[in-house]
């Protein structure tokens, strides 16, 4: 089970000169002090300039998923803990990515997908953005090592792709007034680069495809 759910907070500030941000704990609406998390040092925009001496830089709510990891399905990135399915990008694209850290601890930095296999099973730390309802999580760091980066792209999206808040105001825009999102997955394909899960105002269920400009490619009822 998940031992512990940090959260951040939207509009979190990580400070360049010391990229350690001070959390409090939200678990039975108690706030205790908790230990600092650790985040990697983010890339500014070059003009983002807060007091004098002081650059900031907001970044993304982050909780903490503490628990065993299981799979989710037959892919290397089908993974779960806890019952919340962990985002770790599109399948073809975790399939030939080279290392990028020891994310599972065994001492060998592996390819991503034998990296991700390693970790069923055992127990491990994720920094996430939780989201839909606490059922999917977006990683952002394994085990303190970094696995995206907070501020620009994902490592699967080209420098110029569109954030994901765009991406959703597409998706349910495309189905109409009242619409919801539940979920978003990374395809990585030559046009369909994002499916978005849309549920309008009837309860109806959608899928939205969309490009990486956050065009809509179709919309398919489920």
């Amino acid at each position: 089970m998940v031992a512990l759910r940090i959260s951040i907070g939207v509009g979190a500030a990580a400070a360049i000169g010391a990229a350690t941000v001070s959390v409090l704990s939200l678990l039975d609406h108690d706030e205790r002090a908790v230990a600092p998390i650790r985040l990697a040092t983010a890339a500014l925009p070059p003009d983002y300039v807060a007091d004098p001496g002081h650059e900031t830089v907001h970044v993304v709510a982050l909780d903490e998923l503490v628990g065993v990891v299981e799979r989710g399905g037959d892919d290397p990135d089908e993974l779960t803990v806890d019952g919340v399915e962990l985002h770790l990008g599109p399948t073809a694209w975790v399939m030939t990515s080279p290392p990028r850290g020891d994310f599972d601890r065994d001492g060998t930095n592996e390819p991503l997908r034998d990296e991700l296999v390693g970790l069923v099973g055992r127990q491990h730390r994720f920094e996430a953005h939780v989201r839909f309802g606490g059922e999917h999580a977006d990683v952002y760091f394994v085990n303190g090592l970094p696995y995206r980066d907070l501020t620009g792209p994902a490592p699967w999206q080209s420098s110029d792709a569109v954030g994901d808040e765009r991406i959703l105001a597409a998706a349910a825009a495309a189905v109409g007034e009242g619409a919801r999102v539940v979920d978003l997955e990374a395809e990585g394909g030559s046009r369909v680069v994002w499916e978005a899960e849309v549920i309008d105002r009837e309860g109806r269920e959608y899928e939205v495809l969309l490009d990486a400009a956050g065009e809509v490619v179709d919309v398919l009822m489920s």
